[in-house]
């Protein structure tokens, strides 16, 4: 594992690094070297969480992929030409066609999250319409950026999420034309995804604790002011690497948050952050009453004939101090519990 921020460098840029063509196999393979620029991007903004993207590449729809790349304008924000970083990719973690972000270890310190548009799913699967893969992309990287950045003065970077190290931007030429590809550098982890544990190898007590562990993880970060919008065991590391046989959970084990690309902002979404206006945080048997059905299909949290994950969650949750008091319906115990807030809330 690696916390260590990255030294920017001051200097002229370099040629941009280039491919001539998309046959399907991804350009950031190992060994692949190239500079990135520190970039600011706009962030969301309003009730909708408006995405401030660039304007759509010219006749996407009965363009081919690779010229919709080629078509995209900059990238709005702002670059900083004499920060930069150079890089060369040393492990491939996810690089697939059609998956879209690339996921690449650089310089066997960091991992490079980078958005480029020619790697995104080219069709829908569920509409069987074809994708503003540009768009896709920028709203990746445009709300996974905002959601590191809201977080940055919280103590979760380096804890509950992985060190983050900015913003980037790198310039791929191709045909004779340099297209900007933005990029996120954050911490390379030293753990397992929770998706490639079998919960069914581990004790009922490793089990809980894991999943305690996580749902409280997220509670934080909502509590700070990013909803994550996507938990599920795809996306948390545990840390330090163990095989499942050996594998302890102690209060050193890191429990990490990852992917933040469809994550919201409460601030930039007219909200407030939680931490505003209370001083707990809010309950994960409130946060969550409902929507564990992947970790229970998953055998990460128990379920019987008699009581379903609510019970569970109500069980774990129901005494914690550390969360707002909350009261159940007598009347109808499936219903999710009610916050019995402080009489006078922060600020007020």
């Amino acid at each position: 594992m690696s916390d260590t921020s990255p030294a920017s460098s001051s200097g002229s840029r370099t040629s941009p690094s280039s491919v001539s063509d998309h046959s399907g196999v991804t350009l950031y393979h190992i060994g692949f070297e190239f500079r990135a620029h520190r970039h600011i991007p706009l962030s969301p903004s309003g009730r909708s969480y408006h995405i401030p993207l660039s304007p759509n590449p010219f006749d996407w729809r009965h363009s081919s992929q690779f010229k919709a790349c080629l078509s995209r304008p900059p990238l709005d924000g702002t670059i900083h030409e004499n920060q930069f970083i150079d890089l060369k990719v040393t492990t491939e973690l996810r690089t697939v066609d059609q998956k879209g972000a690339q996921i690449v270890v650089v310089n066997e310190s960091m991992v490079a999250k980078i958005y480029d548009p020619l790697y995104y799913p080219a069709i829908d699967d569920l509409l069987g319409e074809k994708n503003d893969v540009v768009r896709d992309a920028d709203t990746d990287y445009c709300c996974e950026a905002a959601a590191y950045n809201e977080l940055i003065p919280s103590s979760l970077q380096g804890n509950s999420i992985p060190e983050f190290y900015d913003p980037w931007a790198i310039n791929i030429t191709q045909d004779d034309s340099i297209r900007q590809v933005p990029m996120i550098l954050i911490e390379l982890i030293d753990g397992i995804c929770m998706n490639d544990l079998d919960p069914k190898s581990l004790s009922e007590e490793k089990r809980n604790t894991i999943i305690t562990r996580v749902l409280e993880a997220e509670a934080q970060v909502f509590h700070h002011g990013v909803c994550h919008r996507d938990l599920h065991p795809r996306n948390i590391v545990i840390s330090p690497r163990r095989f499942p046989s050996d594998l302890s959970v102690t209060p050193k084990t890191r429990i990490v948050l990852v992917d933040f690309n469809i994550a919201q902002v409460e601030r930039l979404a007219g909200g407030v952050p939680s931490k505003s206006v209370r001083s707990k945080m809010i309950s994960p048997a409130y946060r969550q009453w409902g929507h564990l059905s992947d970790f229970v299909a998953l055998g990460w949290i128990p379920e019987d004939k008699q009581a379903d994950h609510r019970e569970w969650l109500w069980k774990s949750f129901e005494h914690d101090e550390r969360f707002v008091r909350m009261r159940r319906s007598e009347v109808n115990l499936r219903r999710r519990p009610y916050l019995v807030e402080p009489e006078k809330e922060l600020g007020s």
